[in-house]
């Protein structure tokens, strides 16, 4: 489909939707104008008949009555009436109450203030609707021929200012050298002519730059060839310092461990996931008991091995999809995706008996390490799953471990705890 094709089919689609739209206004007012008007007649001979049959009424002129009656639905106005006294009996009625092109009017019939009786009214409709059909289809018969004459000068228009143009321009470009591109014909001021004049420009430009790089080819194609090779080895070299930060970046130096800054991206993807489609994850928050004594009595570089040969057990219980950060100190975080509530207490049950199975000699000192674990999964029902629910709830799981014995495994959804509001202080 062409650029004339398209921008008339989008032309006609604005104009159909834009006259339909306003014919259907139109059409709209026209009906309530009538329907307002068929009322306001209906009211009034209804008024007026009521008053003219008020003696024909008291006076029990049943003959009269129906007289009347047949008369008033004679009139092509009026389909139904029917006059009934004030116990509700007909005292003369004509034409079709059930006719569905009729809208009822009903009207007590008084003599000196005083109800003796009631008329019912129906006015036919049918001239309404007929109306309305008539200016529908006269009003369908001009959207048509207004479109069509749009669509005709669109046509010429577009066929004499942008097409032809156009095609003028891509012919030259055809018949031309790929190597020494054509100047293009400049027939108009507007933006083709413009466009011209800028291509024109930028040919001449181009063969300019062209014939120097020909006379400089000779003399330049060393430099030319080392200075690539010299761009290739320092992008190489960029590239290799950009990959070596990225993994600093999310590497732990001393535990080989995945940094608090990259576990902050990650749990922000599990969050993500737990909310747009339901994948259960789960955060371990894995603490070091008594690291503080170790670094105390045996010295720090004895904590940084003991810290070493922990995140190298942890690391090795841990499944292919599961991953090992540092939070802190003697705190490591295990993210477990695509796992339970129950699969997760179990994956953490797991580390805690890899750890206090182990009996370390760190420089001639014996040490029997333990961890304390708190667990959290989401998404968790009844509760907002976010990062910072996922996050305390770990944390507070991992309060009440410490908090009752150390080397041990909670799950916060298995503890009967208040709202958590911030993060808790745990011994250490």
């Amino acid at each position: 489909m062409g650029i004339r094709q398209k921008i008339l089919l989008i032309l006609a689609s604005v104009l159909i939707v834009s006259l339909t739209i306003h014919g259907w206004l139109i059409l709209d007012e026209q009906r309530h104008e009538d329907l307002v008007d068929l009322q306001r007649r209906g009211s009034d001979i209804s008024h007026f008949l009521a008053k003219a049959v008020a003696y024909s009424v008291i006076g029990y002129d049943y003959h009269t009555l129906q007289l009347l009656m047949n008369e008033i639905v004679a009139t092509e106005a009026v389909n139904f009436a029917r006059v009934t006294n004030l116990a509700g009996k007909t005292m003369a009625e004509a034409g079709n109450a059930h006719d569905p092109e009729t809208l009822m009017f009903e009207q007590p019939v008084q003599l000196e203030g005083e109800v003796i009786g009631h008329l019912q009214l129906g006015m036919n409709t049918r001239p309404l609707s007929q109306r309305l059909e008539e200016h529908h289809f006269t009003l369908f018969s001009r959207q048509i021929l207004i479109i069509l004459l749009i669509i005709i000068g669109e046509l010429a228009a577009l066929s004499w200012f942008i097409v032809r143009p156009v095609r003028r321009m891509t012919e030259t470009l055809k018949a031309g050298d790929e190597n020494d591109p054509p100047r293009l014909p400049v027939t108009s001021r507007d933006e083709f002519g413009q466009l011209a004049t800028h291509f024109n420009h930028l040919v001449d430009r181009l063969r300019a730059i062209n014939l120097d790089l020909q006379q400089d080819a000779h003399y330049r194609g060393e430099e030319l060839d080392l200075s690539r090779q010299q761009i290739r080895d320092q992008s190489a070299e960029l590239r290799r310092i950009q990959e070596e930060l990225h993994r600093l970046s999310r590497m732990d130096d001393l535990t080989s461990a995945h940094t608090r800054r990259y576990f902050n991206e990650r749990i922000e993807d599990a969050v993500k996931a737990a909310n747009e489609q339901g994948e259960p994850v789960s955060l371990l928050l894995i603490d070091i008991d008594h690291l503080k004594i170790v670094n105390d009595v045996h010295g720090h570089h004895v904590g940084d091995r003991l810290l070493q040969t922990l995140a190298r057990t942890i690391q090795s219980t841990l499944r292919e999809d599961d991953q090992l950060f540092r939070i802190c100190g003697g705190e490591f975080a295990v993210l477990a995706w695509h796992t339970g509530a129950e699969t997760a207490t179990w994956l953490a049950e797991q580390i805690r008996l890899a750890v206090a199975g182990l009996e370390l000699e760190l420089d001639d000192k014996r040490v029997n390490p333990t961890v304390s674990i708190g667990v959290a999964t989401i998404p968790d029902s009844g509760r907002d799953t976010n990062r910072d629910y996922f996050y305390l709830c770990a944390d507070r799981a991992l309060y009440h471990a410490k908090h009752h014995g150390r080397n041990r495994v909670d799950h916060c959804h298995d503890l009967n705890i208040e709202p958590i509001t911030q993060l808790t202080d745990r011994p250490t």
